[in-house]
């Protein structure tokens, strides 16, 4: 049995788990309220990178401070233990500074073996969202999303489905009410790539110009949410948002 919510509670001490407001359950979901546990029923939790620190957490103040993580490359990120998988959608609530470099978010880009992915924030040659997916057979996949919001919390959605001959990227801010595609013809990728790590897709940052990201919620899930699926998943965020005075 699972429990769904929709007030600021915290899973860091009970066995039964959060169930989405989906129609798919994910693989993996942290509020970072009290815990940097993975409170998906059955899921993976979370571990220290060599080298590194746990993404520390910031408790928060009802009405005010929405809880949240640090996660900064090179010094707070974490091994989700959560393979790439031909299907994913990813969702993060975060509040991340106008980017100067590409500082990853999510990525498995810089692992060894076939298949990569980066969601970073970057500045290349704008301020974006850069999402980059490479399928088993190499071919790359790009989404770059061109945004101005960062500085605030947003609700970003990242899917990808390599699984058919048709390879499909989108690459969202739910907040703001922007997308970016791409589709186009690949071999179609069957298998599972190497583990996502939050924060960062190495110990060595892109520049020594890092910077730090404040994540709220992080969920993924090993299958490609509907649009109405996502805008379910906004609604429930608002709501636990709300509580701490803050929007998404």
């Amino acid at each position: 049995m699972s429990l769904r919510i929709t007030t600021p509670t915290s899973f860091a001490d009970n066995n039964i788990g959060w169930k989405a407001p989906v129609s798919a359950q994910p693989v993996f979901a942290s509020f970072f309220n009290s815990s940097l546990k993975n409170v998906a029923p059955g899921g993976a939790q979370m571990t220290a990178l060599s080298g590194a620190q746990l993404p520390q957490l910031n408790a928060g103040t009802s009405g005010s401070v929405l809880p949240s993580a640090t996660i900064q490359a090179g010094t707070y990120c974490a091994n989700l233990n959560v393979p790439q998988t031909p299907q994913m959608t990813i969702m993060a609530l975060i509040n991340a500074p106008a980017p100067t470099q590409q500082e990853p978010l999510i990525a498995t880009y810089g692992q060894n073996g076939a298949r990569a992915l980066a969601w970073a924030p970057t500045k290349n040659p704008g301020t974006q969202m850069h999402a980059f997916v490479e399928t088993a057979a190499g071919t790359s996949l790009f989404a770059d999303l061109d945004d101005s919001n960062f500085g605030s919390w947003m609700l970003g959605c990242l899917t990808l489905d390599v699984s058919t001959t048709t390879g499909a990227v989108v690459n969202a801010d739910l907040t703001n009410g922007l997308s970016t595609n791409t589709s186009q013809a690949i071999t179609a990728d069957t298998g599972s790539g190497p583990s996502l790590v939050l924060g960062n897709y190495g110990l060595t940052p892109t520049s020594p110009d890092t910077y730090a990201t404040q994540i709220a919620f992080l969920g993924i899930w090993n299958s490609v949410l509907s649009s109405a699926d996502q805008q379910a998943m906004r609604a429930f965020l608002q709501n636990y948002a709300a509580q701490y005075g803050q929007t998404c």
